[in-house]
């Protein structure tokens, strides 16, 4: 039942591409029937994510044969509903593999074989869940709304925003060294923000501050000694 796929038509032993098509439903509502030649030893690659594989087939002349390959979709969403975030991606990978699979942007929908997956969208920090997808049925994720974070630093210097997570500082992101005022788009949470001075060369001389990020909110923070 499923369609509209793009599909690779390899050679079995040499992998020579032969043809390749967009699956198609014939206008009685069947699969589309091709007139191919019979002499290779053929496969079918299906563009699905991730892609799936037939059997090596042979075809007979003058023979109808059916080639069955399992490639059951569903769809995943993914919505952000803040103006802040622009040309925000997310990462898809099956459950507890670590092979990238999918860039997939936010605000679009996309299929992919049923299963679990893993997914990061790249917010600061990053969201991780984990989805399960069904046949023929669409799965949405919402990225919760940001707040603003406005960093007012008095010269160039060194910092790190941190956000404590099971009792442990996590790296949300370094503050870049050449710029004064930084701004930071901020899932909703508790950060600390540490700040040393390019011109001062003792530790202790580093500042700290707290900060609770809400979504919507807009703060600042002015690290001077």
């Amino acid at each position: 039942t499923e369609t509209n796929v793009a599909m690779t038509i390899y050679d079995g032993n040499t992998k020579r591409i032969w043809y390749e098509f967009i699956h198609t439903m014939n206008a009685r509502g069947f699969p589309d029937t091709l007139i191919l030649n019979p002499m290779p030893l053929y496969k079918i690659k299906v563009h699905t994510i991730p892609p799936v594989y037939s059997d090596t087939f042979r075809l007979v002349p003058g023979k109808h044969k059916i080639v069955g390959v399992d490639a059951p979709q569903g769809s995943l969403k993914i919505v952000s509903r803040s103006m802040s975030y622009k040309n925000l991606v997310a990462i898809i990978k099956k459950k507890n593999t670590c092979k990238i699979l999918n860039v997939q942007q936010v605000n679009s929908i996309e299929k992919y074989i049923i299963g679990n997956y893993d997914i990061d969208i790249l917010t600061l920090p990053r969201i991780h869940i984990n989805v399960n997808i069904a046949q023929s049925h669409t799965t949405t994720v919402e990225v919760t709304n940001p707040g603003m974070l406005t960093i007012n630093l008095p010269t160039e210097g060194y910092g790190s925003i941190f956000r404590k997570e099971n009792g442990e500082n996590v790296l949300v992101s370094r503050l870049s060294e050449a710029q004064t005022t930084q701004l930071f788009i901020l899932q909703p949470g508790n950060y600390t923000i540490v700040y040393r001075s390019r011109s001062q060369y003792s530790t202790v001389q580093t500042l700290k501050k707290e900060v609770k990020i809400a979504s919507g909110g807009s703060y600042k923070i002015n690290l001077y000694q």
